[in-house]
C-alpha cells in the first residue's frame, strides 16, 4: 500500500522545490512541544498562558469565587509564565484556591 501526502499551496510550487510551513506565530515553546514535538530558539515564544477555574459543579463554589473577586480576579483567571522569570504573585494562592476541599475545607471559614 502506497501512503501519500497531500500540500495545498497557494502560490505554484515545482516538483522537488523546498517547502516551508510556518507554524502558528501565536504558539508558545509549550504548545509547540505538545503540538508538533519541537521548540524554537525564538525567546518570544518562551511564554505560555495558563488558565486556571474554579468550577461551579465543585463544592464550596461561591466561598471560593467570593475570595477570588475579593482580590481582584475571577471565576477563571489566566497567567503568563515566562520562561527565566518568576512566576505572577497571584498564581500560587489562585490555584490553592481552586485546589482547596476535602478535609482542608474548613480553611475556607477563617477568610469567608
Amino acid at each position: 500500500m502506497d501512503l501519500l501526502f497531500s500540500l495545498r499551496s497557494p502560490v505554484s510550487v515545482k516538483a522537488g522545490q523546498q517547502v516551508l510551513i510556518q507554524y502558528d506565530l501565536n504558539k508558545s515553546n509549550a504548545e509547540l512541544a505538545l503540538d508538533y514535538g519541537f521548540i524554537e530558539s525564538r525567546s518570544d515564544r518562551n511564554a505560555y498562558t495558563f488558565m486556571l477555574e474554579i468550577s461551579e459543579s465543585k463544592p464550596f463554589f461561591r466561598d471560593k469565587l467570593d475570595i477570588a473577586e475579593t482580590n481582584g480576579l475571577g471565576e477563571t483567571a489566566y497567567f503568563d509564565i515566562v520562561l527565566g522569570r518568576p512566576l505572577p504573585p497571584a498564581l500560587i494562592p489562585y490555584l490553592r484556591l481552586v485546589a482547596l476541599g476535602g478535609t482542608n475545607a474548613f480553611l475556607l471559614e477563617s477568610i469567608v
